[in-house]
């Protein structure tokens, strides 16, 4: 679990897994993959005190809280509606969500428990991501039947 200041646009991982080899790596990065609709967006901020040597106000850091309703899961404890949070502002790592679009995420769980996204391995819009959706029922599949 990561806290939300350890987790940066740092790495490469916005490119879309096409093989199993890299959607099980993938899998592997994430505590929860699944696909939800976006029914409620609320910005939130935050006072962050300094950590520096330096005097002076807080930072204030925004973060969007997105309610989303699950469709289908291929992993994690999700299940109905569930929260994902991202930076607020999509140059600072932020995702870009909308109202009412349907997104297939891959979320990682922060140590307070939220499930958090950016812009490094964005949530795909459903309608972009069948080939992606495909490749994750099979697998999922292919786990689930006996050997």
């Amino acid at each position: 679990m990561l806290g939300v200041n350890d987790y940066c646009c740092t790495s490469n991982l916005s490119s879309e897994p096409t093989t199993a080899v890299a959607l099980r790596a993938r899998l592997a990065e994430r505590e929860a993959v699944f696909e939800a609709q976006v029914v409620r967006l609320v910005v939130r901020t935050d006072s962050v005190p300094r950590t520096d040597a330096q005097a002076g106000p807080a930072w204030r850091t925004q973060t969007l809280i997105a309610t989303v309703r699950t469709h289908a899961v291929w992993k994690g404890d999700v299940s109905g509606e569930v929260t994902v949070t991202t930076p607020a502002p999509t140059t600072a790592c932020g995702a870009d969500l909308r109202m009412g679009e349907r997104y297939l995420f891959f979320a990682t769980r922060l140590a307070e428990g939220e499930l958090f996204v950016t812009k490094c391995d964005p949530p795909r819009r459903s309608n972009d991501a069948t080939g992606l959706r495909q490749l994750l029922q099979e697998l999922h599949q292919h786990s689930s039947s006996p050997s």
